[in-house]
Order: structure tokens, then sequence, then C-alpha cells
């Protein structure tokens, strides 16, 4: 193989790299019922969304893909535990975000990563997969089969 065959196969694998990190799987938990939404946030940390749902009463968690591709994601300063401010709390965001990607807590103290949708650019690019109760044991609607992998 040529040393230009072998530099193009590299730069395709690159970027198809590129375009995988650009879809996420996210999840969100609601207090009640899930509904998309402009400003809704969602975590890569499953147990973090969990423990959002678990808030209300009938609580929801759910399963979401996200294409960044064409959005306009910024990085930004998180969670502020003093002022109980995350950014977008206000509704204010950077001109012409779509997301919003920071360093976010629960109620609990528990750290995760937040990406909060600021558009419905960003609303229109999650593709919903599951939505599942909220329930505190028992909850084998959330998880894939255990019995299958043994």
């Amino acid at each position: 193989m040529s040393d230009l065959v072998k530099k193009i196969a590299k730069l395709r694998v690159m970027v198809d790299r590129l375009v995988v990190a650009r879809r996420l799987e996210l999840y969100h938990g609601a207090h009640t019922k899930f509904t998309p939404h402009v400003g809704i946030c969602l975590t890569d940390d499953p147990d973090a969304a969990r423990a959002y749902a678990q808030q209300g009463s009938s609580g929801e968690i759910a399963q979401v893909h996200l294409d960044l591709s064409n959005l306009h994601v910024y990085d930004v300063e998180g969670y502020d535990r003093d002022s109980n401010d995350a950014p977008g709390d206000d509704g204010q965001t950077i001109d012409g975000a779509d997301v919003l990607v920071y360093q976010d807590e629960d109620e609990m103290g528990r750290q995760h990563m937040t990406w909060r949708l600021m558009s419905p650019d960003a609303v229109k690019a999650m593709h919903v997969e599951q939505v599942v109760p909220a329930v505190e044991e028992d909850d084998d609607d959330w998880e894939e089969d255990d019995e299958d992998e043994q």
C-alpha cells in the first residue's frame, strides 16, 4: 500500500471518530412527564438523571441521542453552588449558542456534565430512544436484561 493510500485510510478513521463524537447518548431526569423543550438539561450520567427524576412523584427518565453536527456548542463555566445558578437558568445564553456544556451537580452534590439545549434547533437534534418511569426499587425497565449476559 502506498503512503498516500495509508494516509487517506488514516484520515477516514479520524473523520469517522469525529462524527461519532458529535452524536451523544444522554439522559434526562424529569420530575414529572418527560417533555422536550428549549432549556432542557441532559447528562451522560444515567444515575444523575435517575436522582433528578426521583425528586418528583411521577418522574421519568429519558434516554436520548443528541446529534451535535450542525449545532453551535459552547463549553461554559458551570454550576455555582453559592448562588444555586447554572448556565441558562435565567433563559439567557451566548448569542448563537444551541447547546451549553458545563460541569453541574444535583441537590445531593453529585457532579456530572450537563448539555443544556438552548435553541429549537438543538431540541430538534434530540432523538428520544426510550422513556421509563423513575421507580426506586426493582427498576428493571431501565436496565438491559442482565440475564442475557450471563
